[in-house]
């Protein structure tokens, strides 16, 4: 299967990252530590596999979020993915708000996927597990993507509580976690 892994959200020409700021970990931390190993565990199970990230290559810099965001998307387009993996982690104002979960494109296997992953990630970090979730309006999950699509939301970077599990189990783990229950439904 060809499998699109988008490093989720981007550093942008003027220097600024697109994601959330955290506690003790930024969005851009917990992403650099575990979507390699989800890409890396997906091709040593002899997929083929992209990774797709602005984050280290300064040539692929964006004017906006929804630039960058775009040319991801069409770079899974182009090359012709089935699956497009985009790896996150979630925040908002409520410090107390604490689980796992996963958006998913309104198709079967896109909400099986979400369905395994959020399960993983909670059970690996120790969290609640909230499961999958259809959003509309998700550019990444839309109803125009030609392929079957997830974004993955393992923990709130905005809960010091989640950061800290994160850092006690690693990125390893969590991403190891998440590429074994992409590979038991696919």
């Amino acid at each position: 299967m060809k499998i699109f892994v988008r490093f989720g959200h981007d550093i942008l020409r003027n220097g600024s990252f697109t994601g959330a700021p955290g506690t003790l970990l930024s969005e851009r931390d917990v992403i650099e530590s575990y979507a390699p190993w989800v890409a890396q565990e997906l091709y040593y199970a002899g997929h083929d596999v992209m990774t797709y990230s602005t984050l280290n290559h300064s040539d692929d810099a964006y004017a906006t979020a929804n630039e960058a965001l775009m040319a991801g998307i069409r770079e899974a387009k182009d090359w012709g993915a089935e699956l497009f993996v985009s790896c996150h982690a979630n925040s908002t104002d409520d410090s107390s708000v604490s689980y796992s979960m996963c958006y998913y494109r309104n198709d079967s296997l896109s909400k099986t996927l979400a369905t395994a992953v959020s399960k993983a990630a909670a059970t690996t970090l120790g969290l609640t597990n909230r499961g999958a979730v259809y959003k509309s309006g998700l550019a990444e999950t839309s109803s125009t993507m030609n392929m079957s699509s997830i974004i993955i939301e393992p923990l709130f970077v905005s809960n010091t509580s989640d950061c800290q599990k994160f850092l006690d189990v690693g990125g390893e783990a969590v991403g190891t976690a998440i590429a074994e229950a992409i590979l038991s439904k696919i």
